[in-house]
């Protein structure tokens, strides 16, 4: 056996008589040898590193390269830099001359310092947060616009603005039955009440409270009428709510309307355009009406025309079957049937 010295890392090692010409320790070294690699010593901390030959290192890292340029009286190329100092805390610094034109500070901390202008330069304004009461300072050109003193405040602050009698849309409350409520004018179900109040009974399905000048706020008597479900969404999607307004006000005539209308909106529309909630009258079964020698006789719903029945008494509660193709076979067109 003899020893050996690699002669790419200096390390001793072994080998068999056989093998004395060897050169590399190993086939790694043999590897980076053939790569270019080779050891090198760090000129600023001394320590043994490996790298290609191409690159001529000096450093093992960057840091040790900062620390060996950064020395007090050294710089690699002072004679390619120019001297300047920071404006703000005065640091000397060479930099190239391209950058020394436009160099004004060191870092951009330094910047936002040397341009924070202070407080008394500002003029600033002093306001009082109206939600929490805290203080805060606004720009002069801010101070009219600006109210609190972030968005959570702001919002709670729009909120208290349009909250009750201060929205613009409030219309009062009432108190019915121990219950707030919205105004009489504005409760959804004002139109229901008054029905049930003027008949007796409580409409609902198939059956609809209808306002003829298509105005929901107009709750007068005069204004209401009951229709079938199917019948009501017939005469807003034919007519709209614009034309339903101008004719029951009489902003257009009605001899003109129906002209221009086709003859089964004709017919249907004339059977309501004079109907409302006082004509529809509801008695109690049994009652002699117009002819005293039919027993039994009932008014219509639809209209001021009684007619006599057999059937048991009944309101608008009751799911009566009404076509909802056929218009003919409507309680006001036909005085075959008759709803009470």
């Amino acid at each position: 056996m003899k020893e050996l010295v690699c002669k790419y890392c200096g390390r001793t090692f072994k080998v068999k008589d056989s093998r004395a010409n060897a050169v590399f320790c190993s086939r790694e070294c043999y590897r980076k040898s053939r790569c270019g690699h080779e050891q090198v010593t760090c000129i600023e901390c001394g320590c043994s590193f490996e790298a290609k030959r191409s690159q001529k290192r000096k450093f093992c890292s960057k840091k040790c390269y900062q620390s060996y340029y950064d020395k007090k009286g050294y710089y690699w190329n002072k004679k390619d830099r120019v001297r300047v100092i920071c404006e703000n805390c005065g640091k000397e610094e060479f930099v190239t001359k391209s950058r020394a034109k436009r160099y004004r500070y060191c870092s951009k901390k330094c910047e936002a310092i040397a341009r924070t202008k202070p407080k008394e330069k500002l003029k600033l304004v002093d306001k009082v947060c109206p939600i929490c009461k805290s203080h805060f300072s606004v720009k002069p050109s801010h101070a009219e616009r600006r109210i609190c003193c972030s968005k959570k405040c702001a919002y709670e602050y729009k909120r208290e603005l349009s909250r009750g009698d201060k929205n613009p849309n409030y219309r009062g409350y009432i108190i019915e039955d121990g219950v707030r409520r919205k105004s009489y004018e504005r409760y959804k179900d004002a139109h229901q009440r008054i029905v049930r109040d003027f008949l007796g009974i409580t409409i609902k399905h198939p059956y609809h409270i209808h306002h003829k000048d298509a105005n929901p706020s107009n709750n007068d008597l005069s204004n209401l009428v009951v229709l079938p479900a199917h019948v009501h969404m017939l005469i807003h999607r034919w007519f709209g709510n614009i034309l339903l307004n101008a004719v029951s006000h009489g902003r257009i005539n009605r001899e003109e309307f129906f002209s221009l209308c086709t003859q089964e909106q004709s017919e249907l529309y004339r059977n309501i355009i004079d109907l409302d909630i006082t004509s529809q009258v509801v008695v109690k079964q049994g009652e002699l009406l117009e002819n005293p020698e039919v027993d039994n006789q009932q008014p219509s719903i639809y209209r001021n025309i009684y007619e006599g029945s057999t059937t048991n008494s009944r309101d608008l509660t009751d799911n009566a079957e009404v076509s909802n193709a056929d218009t003919s076979a409507l309680p006001f067109v036909s005085e075959s049937e008759d709803i009470v």
